[in-house]
């Protein structure tokens, strides 16, 4: 196919942008009257580090624009440009009319066997395979119109995405802002260590005091004077111990057991002085053994982020997985929408699935079953994760319950609420007898409830109870096994799941701000950061984790990732 000379020289004249030296597509036109197209005008204004303006490419001109987030909406902003629009139209139709072969004959059909555009005569004469389906050109464009939107569609879809990709790399602000929160975090360690070297010092200061107080009876006079007579006697003894003072020694000998009466009471009285000074310190053996083993503060480890996703339902609905638990030897996911219970490998290869309507909430019995709660069902499910996934036995309960953790002795911790009863949590038996109910739990100080909605819970290895008010309250909350408050914290934005693992950490989802918290068992404090906003995890929602590995999903798709922790 060629061109007329007309297309040819009014394209290279008029219908040419500047940036990508290609004919106008969607032309816009700046206020200095220049004329680009849509997608390249987008790719400009996104280089410019000022959201408000940037510089015409052509005459270095500043232009002033909204204040859009997305370069695209700002390039939008701007008027089509009219003229360019109908000289196009007119090139199209000079192009159309002019759609010539080598030949000299029209091409006026399209083969979609051949895939080739060639003349009626040709199509006739030559397209006679049994796979050659020739139309003519305006019913071709019809048939592949849909293709080619879907393909533009997709490829400005990933444009967008390659471009918030190359901006944030060639501004390092994701990079930075990652580098930042790790230094952050180590900054943090390091105060907590100079507290601690702090805590030592002020502690070793109060017992030296306390050594110093320390008050010691010495009677140094009368030691002196005892130790005086007990020499005169020795000296004066030895003196007339020979056989020249028999009567002297006779005399002696008379009173001898009088003055060994006398030695003995001087004997005693040295036993009962202080032999040492009355107070012994004792190091902290845990301290010693840390100082003695020379602990790193800490190792580097190379960020690490394995992505699957979930099998595709029947009907292509989108996923929403409710909950995920992990055994050692499978990824289970529940999608909440759908009821698809879906069993992967630890590499997330997919093994196979059931249907389980109204599954809400799931945790570990065992490596090879699971117990799940089913919504508006007052059942609890197990389901066996043997050669084929399936329901092995229910347990008949007296609520409909929503979240589910198992307790080391065998009982479950359970929630339930539905927006008009008061919410509650609940310790069952393994046959669903209630054994301890608490509702609207209530802090300390007794003003508002903890938790409204416990849509997520988890057990520790020293079986506390974690939960996560799934409200703007932001709680975390820990109760021991007989559901009494243990703490609370409060986060600056909403928590949604929570699991833990076997060296006292708990890990909580925050899905309104990208991010997985690492917490201390002991009161709920922040230790770190494990998912940032930069990794590319967006709204993380449940989780698991087992050993040294988190499952992630994110809300309403079906991506899950793998994370090392």
């Amino acid at each position: 196919m060629s061109a007329s000379r007309l297309a040819r020289n009014v394209t290279e004249d008029y219908l040419t942008c500047t940036i990508c030296l290609q004919r106008f597509r969607e032309p816009r036109t700046l206020p200095c009257e220049h004329t680009f197209c849509l997608s390249c005008l987008a790719s400009h204004i996104g280089t410019s580090s000022d959201v408000s303006v940037f510089v015409c490419p052509v005459d270095k001109k500043e232009i002033q624009t909204n204040k859009a987030d997305d370069p695209w909406a700002r390039a939008r902003a701007f008027p089509v440009d009219g003229l360019a629009e109908a000289l196009i139209r007119a090139v199209e139709e000079d192009t159309r009319q002019s759609n010539v072969g080598e030949d000299g004959e029209g091409l006026d059909f399209f083969c979609f066997g051949c895939q080739e555009m060639t003349s009626a005569e040709n199509a006739v004469e030559n397209h006679r395979k049994p796979s050659c389906d020739c139309v003519n050109l305006q019913k071709a464009y019809q048939r592949v119109m849909p293709v080619l939107i879907s393909y533009s569609r997709d490829l400005e879809k990933i444009y967008l995405k390659s471009e918030k990709i190359r901006r944030t790399f060639q501004s390092g602000s994701g990079i930075s802002e990652s580098r930042q929160e790790v230094l952050s975090e180590m900054s943090a360690f390091e105060a907590s260590l100079d507290d601690f070297y702090a805590a030592c010092k002020a502690d070793l200061g109060a017992l030296k005091s306390k050594v110093a107080e320390v008050e010691v009876v010495n009677d140094t006079e009368s030691d002196s004077v005892l130790h005086d007579e007990i020499a005169k006697r020795y000296l004066v003894f030895n003196k007339n111990f020979d056989d020249e003072n028999i009567p002297n020694l006779l005399t002696e000998f008379v009173s001898v057991n009088r003055k060994k009466q006398e030695l003995k009471k001087f004997e005693e009285s040295f036993e009962t002085k202080p032999q040492k000074f009355p107070l012994d310190f004792i190091p902290n053996k845990q301290l010693l053994v840390m100082i003695r083993s020379k602990e790193q503060c800490g190792v580097l480890r190379k960020a690490s982020n394995l992505q699957f996703r979930g099998q595709q339902t029947a009907n292509d609905e989108e996923s929403n997985y409710y909950d995920v638990v992990m055994t050692d030897k499978y990824i289970v996911t529940c999608d909440g929408e759908s009821g698809v219970v879906q069993r992967f490998l630890l590499d997330g290869s997919y093994v196979d699935s059931m249907k389980v309507e109204n599954i809400c909430r799931m945790t570990a019995v065992s490596d090879d079953e699971i117990a799940a709660t089913r919504l508006f069902k007052r059942k609890i499910a197990y389901i066996s994760l043997g050669k084929k996934i399936h329901i092995r036995d229910q347990i008949r309960t007296k609520k409909s319950y929503i979240g589910i953790c198992l307790l080391s002795n065998g009982n479950f911790c359970v929630s339930f609420y539905d927006g008009e009863e008061p919410p509650g949590i609940e310790i069952i038996s393994d046959d669903g007898k209630v054994l301890k109910t608490i509702l609207g739990h209530r802090n300390p100080a007794g003003s508002a409830p903890l938790f409204l909605i416990p849509m997520f819970l988890a057990s520790t290895d020293s079986d506390k109870i974690i939960v996560c008010d799934f409200t703007d309250s932001n709680h975390v909350i820990c109760f021991d096994d007989n559901l009494d408050l243990v703490w609370y914290q409060s986060f600056p934005s909403m928590p949604c799941c929570v699991t833990s693992d076997n060296d006292s950490t708990l890990y909580v989802s925050f899905p309104d701000v990208n991010e997985v918290h690492a917490l201390h068992e002991e009161d709920g404090k922040k230790m770190r950061t494990v998912v940032r906003k930069s990794e590319g995890v967006k709204r993380p929602y449940a989780i698991t984790v087992n050993s040294d590995t988190l499952v992630i999903t994110e809300d309403e798709t079906d991506k899950i990732h793998l994370i090392k922790v």
